[in-house]
């Protein structure tokens, strides 16, 4: 993949659509400042203009809010990405918008709260969450994710609320610890990720042995991708797809030695590594 094209994926802002979203949210934001007169319609109905331009600015900036966060994880292949992340965050939005509204309106007649219903978006998104985490064989994915949506929602029910300046700095810190702080083990040293897939007859006995060999190689947890049995000849062989992750300029990480290692575990037919 060439430079521009890894400018052009990473950068949401280099969509035109994005662009028309941020440029109308940040347009309404300032006609949200002015004033407008009330229109009368009879004299029991008056339609007050700021409260609908207030309203339709909160859910441009939810939309925003949420395309962006969205995006971080779109171009990470999560499985949930822009739609869900700008989906989430406008039903929030929407959710606390309705729920004072309804304050507003019926307050006089009964004790209502307004954080009613707020609170149930906080604890309903965790199904929503939980669809994402992912148990694969010995690993579990997907924890960010269900983190960051969980996240999203309480910026919706922020937005709602109209507390568009706190919104908007928690949107760029919660931006910047999805995009930038999983990169901090990479500061430490230059890794590498390798899959190995061992083929060997009898995995069983074999395989704490094997694990605690690649462990000694890796700086990281050994991470199996999966394991898959088949037949050959009568006989049952297992294919073991391992991720190891190593220092590349440490010279006591050395692929060589540990092929030939893996080569002396018992039952072990074939070794084979890619980057």
């Amino acid at each position: 993949m060439s430079n521009t094209e890894t400018t052009v994926r990473y950068h949401i802002w280099r969509i035109p659509t994005f662009i028309i979203l941020l440029a109308a949210t940040i347009a309404l934001g300032f006609i949200s400042i002015i004033e407008f007169p009330g229109i009368v319609v009879s004299s029991e109905l008056e339609i007050n203009i700021n409260n609908y331009i207030q309203n339709i600015y909160t859910v441009l900036l939810a939309t925003t809010v949420g395309s962006l966060i969205g995006w971080e994880r779109e171009i990470r292949n999560r499985p949930a990405g822009l739609r869900t992340y700008s989906l989430v965050c406008i039903g929030a939005a929407i959710v606390m918008m309705t729920s004072f509204e309804i304050f507003k309106t019926y307050s006089l007649f009964n004790n209502y709260d307004p954080t009613r219903l707020g609170a149930q978006v906080i604890s309903g998104i965790g199904f929503l969450g939980a669809g994402t985490i992912i148990r694969d064989r010995f690993s579990v994915k997907g924890l960010t994710t269900a983190a960051s949506l969980w996240t999203v929602a309480c910026i919706g029910l922020m937005i709602g609320a109209r507390l568009y300046v706190l919104s908007i700095i928690v949107t760029f810190i919660v931006y910047y610890v999805l995009h930038n702080l999983h990169s901090i083990d990479e500061i430490k040293a230059d890794k590498a990720s390798y899959n190995i897939k061992i083929i060997i007859s009898n995995l069983a006995d074999q395989y704490e042995e094997i694990l605690q060999l690649l462990q000694v190689y890796s700086n990281k947890m050994v991470e199996v991708n999966s394991l898959s049995n088949r037949i050959v000849d009568d006989n049952v062989e297992t294919e073991l797809d391992i991720k190891l992750t190593i220092n590349e300029n440490e010279d006591e990480y050395n692929l060589n030695d540990l092929i030939i290692e893996l080569y002396t575990v018992k039952d072990v037919k074939s070794v084979k590594i890619e980057r």
